[in-house]
């Protein structure tokens, strides 16, 4: 008799939906509240890696100017600018001399073929980022970096 009459009380539940749809909102919504938080963590380095990228390209602009090539407070000065107040980065101006080949040498020298090497000017600007959260099976960025290369005049 009891046997009988949970199996009916079972049977009955089984056949009634009013609340599934509490339930499955229930357990997709951590779900798609992780993937919401985890796309706007992504979002937000995106869009710091590209004023991070502009702001090397700015300090790359102002060195390209005429007598600018060896200005690094103005060039560290022109790249800071361009950020938003918000972001807190440094700016690093790298000067080297390479040869047609892709090799570095010393300003004073030259490559093969007596050929004069080139001057070039890198402006790398780093900003510490944090996420949001640490997510599973996604390798944490603690900072960003974007840099531009330009070719300055002898």
């Amino acid at each position: 008799m009891i046997n009988a009459r949970l199996r009916g009380l079972f049977l009955r539940f089984r056949r009634c939906r009013r609340g599934a749809v509490v339930v499955e909102f229930a357990l997709i919504t951590p779900v798609m509240m992780m993937a919401l938080v985890a796309l706007a963590d992504y979002g937000l380095m995106v869009y710091q890696n590209t004023e991070l990228s502009e702001a090397a390209s700015a300090g790359a602009r102002f060195a390209m100017t005429e007598g600018n090539q060896d200005d690094d407070a103005g060039i560290r000065a022109a790249a800071l600018s361009s950020l938003s107040d918000s972001i807190n980065a440094t700016v690093t101006v790298i000067r080297q001399c390479r040869c047609p080949t892709g090799g570095a040498v010393a300003c004073d020298s030259e490559c093969s073929g007596e050929i004069v090497p080139g001057r070039y000017l890198e402006v790398v600007v780093n900003c510490p980022y944090a996420m949001i959260f640490d997510y599973p099976g996604i390798e944490t960025v603690d900072s960003l970096q974007s840099h531009a290369v330009v070719r300055v005049p002898q």
